[in-house]
């Protein structure tokens, strides 16, 4: 019997529905079975919160002295007492206008002198003076806040000069400072000093306060100081300017910041750096992909430094462990951060995931450890001091975000 179009399409659905229960009812012989070989649909998202996390911690003082920092410190807070000290080189005593001059120029005389400093002050602050006094031409990191006190007196003042309001409030601004000395005889260098000017810088507000100056490390901002000078008779008429800047300059302070006793010490000039060494389960970092991880440390007191000022604490991966010394990777990208500003006592955050990564990728030649200093190092008076792994409740701990492996099952 001939088949009619209906059957053969019923037949064509028969079978397909055979062919679809074999292909069900397949096994595998090897590795596995279907569906245990396909893909869950669902992605393991889990949140942790890992205690006693910090299992060694340690602070050091003094890897950048105040003779090494970009600022230098000039204050009367109650809490700090600071004088800045500047050497000058040596002003020569002749000029040479022409290269194959080989007698040049005598100095005849001192026209005008002048000054010029790059200063932060709180401008909240009002009728600033900057005091200058004359300071021994041996003047040199020996010195102490003590041996100082003499040359800070009325009698070794060379001149006070009136420091302008900024508008604004509460608000720390940089001043490029110029000032002419008159006259300049003021600053003329003592025949005793061989050419050598070395002077103190001092202030005074209606308030107490706390300014810096430009280091020497700082660049092209630093002070400088001018003469501008004419020849002796017959060369009177020539006229030249010499520009000199610091061959030493550093401050004193009292109290000096002293080594640390209790806590984790970060910033400050010398400045302070902490290690905390952890203990984190190697599954977390060598089975999960970290999607997000959080340092929490507590402040022990308020953060210190200068009136209004903010600054960075940088958690740096370590490398090699060498305590304060220790070296840390370059890759900024892996730094965990975290803003204060004077006065704060809230915890900080560190974001420390890429640091995570970091030591998933280095394997276990890698310390689990980091390095916490301020930045700039040198340049802000801030420091904070969190507590360490001896702070019960208020030790470090980790909140980790983290994708758990893939998981392979029914779908």
């Amino acid at each position: 019997m001939a088949r009619t179009p209906a059957c053969t399409r019923a037949l064509a659905a028969a079978a397909a529905a055979c062919l679809a229960a074999l292909a069900c009812r397949e096994n595998i012989s090897a590795p596995g079975q279907c569906p245990a070989l396909c893909p869950s649909s669902q992605v393991q998202v889990s949140n942790d919160t890992l205690f006693g996390v910090d299992t060694s911690d340690v602070a050091v003082r003094g890897f950048v002295t105040p003779a090494e920092g970009t600022i230098l410190v000039a204050s009367d807070l109650d809490s700090l007492k600071g004088r800045v000290l500047l050497r000058f080189v040596t002003r020569p005593t002749r000029w040479f206008p022409v290269a194959s001059d080989t007698a040049g120029v005598t100095i005849g005389g001192v026209d005008s002198a002048t000054l010029d400093l790059r200063i932060a002050r709180d401008t909240a602050v009002k009728n600033l003076r900057m005091l200058l006094y004359r300071l021994p031409a041996s003047v040199d990191s020996n010195a102490t806040f003590t041996s100082m006190t003499a040359y800070f007196a009325d009698s070794m003042l060379i001149d006070s000069i009136r420091v302008d309001s900024i508008p604004g409030n509460d608000t720390l601004r940089f001043i490029a400072l110029h000032h002419r000395f008159l006259p300049a005889a003021l600053v003329e260098p003592f025949s005793s000093d061989s050419g050598v000017v070395a002077m103190g810088v001092g202030f005074r507000a209606d308030a107490r306060t706390a300014v810096t100056v430009s280091a020497v490390e700082s660049g092209a901002s630093s002070a400088r100081l001018k003469f501008y000078v004419h020849g002796v008779a017959p060369q009177d008429t020539l006229r030249h300017t010499f520009e000199l800047g610091p061959s030493f300059d550093t401050f004193v302070t009292n109290p000096v910041p002293a080594a640390p006793d209790t806590g984790l010490l970060v910033g400050n000039i010398p400045s302070a750096r902490s290690i905390v060494r952890f203990r984190i389960p190697r599954s977390l970092i060598d089975s999960t992909t970290v999607v997000r991880a959080t340092l929490v440390m507590s402040q022990l007191r308020s953060a210190t430094g200068r009136p209004g000022e903010t600054f960075t604490v940088e958690a740096r991966p370590v490398i090699r462990d060498y305590a304060g010394k220790s070296l840390t990777h370059t890759d900024t990208t892996v730094y965990g951060r975290a803003t204060v500003t004077v006065g704060d006592t809230a915890q900080l955050a560190f974001e420390v995931a890429p640091m995570l990564r970091f030591w998933r990728v280095g394997g276990d030649s890698l310390p689990r450890t980091m390095l916490l200093r301020v930045r700039p190092e040198g340049g802000v008076l801030g420091e904070v001091t969190l507590a360490g792994r001896t702070a019960g409740a208020r030790a470090p701990f980790l909140v980790v975000t983290y994708v758990r492996p893939y998981a392979f099952g029914v779908p």
